[in-house]
């Protein structure tokens, strides 16, 4: 329990870091003027509230809805366009592929992994929830010491669409007397190109029931992501 709590304080602190850096804004398109990037206060039948720049300043204006083509909640990353001087309209979209979202990264991923003398063969699954934060779950079969064991894991991704650090947690079947299963807990960090190649190094911690020490383990795997 002491360890699943520091664990969870240290992600909270992780996410807030990630979500405070990660500047996300709202998109509107009217008929007359170019697209404005802004934060939405509120909207009302005939009006939308925002707060925009203007000569370097933010202020807090409005426009009406029939002038409106269309707007977006939490459309506008701002590492993804250039603005004009000083004001809150799109200059224009950069073509530079490295901007770095988890929402860019492909989502399935077959891949070898050895920790220590665990070998295994796994299917993971990545789900968004924002550039810069993800988890999976993975499935899959393991090896070791004449026994074959099922694999089960779910991780938190922290980082974009080419390096991310993760963490979870890991079960495992066993055909021990006194447990069915085995709990391993991971750091670590992914490293994941646009052409599918995926290379993830971790430290394993296994918390030995037998003798109450944490123990840790190299990880390593490689796989290719589609």
């Amino acid at each position: 329990m002491i360890i699943m709590k520091k664990i969870l304080f240290i992600l909270l602190i992780l996410l807030s870091f990630f979500e405070t850096f990660s500047q996300n804004y709202d998109l509107i398109v009217t008929t007359s003027e170019d697209p404005i990037v802004c934060s939405m206060d509120s909207i009302t039948d005939t009006k939308i509230h925002f707060e925009r720049e203007a000569n370097n300043n933010r202020i807090h204006t409005k426009t009406k809805l029939s002038g409106i083509e269309e707007y977006e909640i939490k459309a506008i990353n701002d590492k993804q366009v250039v603005f004009k001087n000083g004001k809150s309209y799109i200059d224009y979209v950069k073509k530079d592929s490295s901007y770095s979202s988890l929402k860019n990264s492909k989502k399935n991923l077959i891949f070898f992994e050895q920790v220590f003398f665990i070998f295994s063969l796994n299917y993971e699954r990545m789900i968004v929830l924002s550039d810069h934060i993800g988890f999976t779950v993975k499935g899959g079969l393991g090896y070791s010491i004449d026994e074959i064991f099922f694999i089960g894991e779910t991780t938190l991704l922290l980082g974009g669409s080419k390096h991310s650090f993760e963490t979870g947690v890991t079960v495992t079947s066993t055909e021990t007397e006194k447990r069915k299963y085995e709990l391993f807990y991971r750091v670590g960090y992914r490293y994941q190109n646009s052409k599918g190649l995926v290379i993830r190094g971790a430290v394993v911690i296994y918390p030995a029931y037998t003798t109450n020490e944490l123990i840790p383990l190299p990880g390593f795997s490689i796989g290719y992501s589609f």
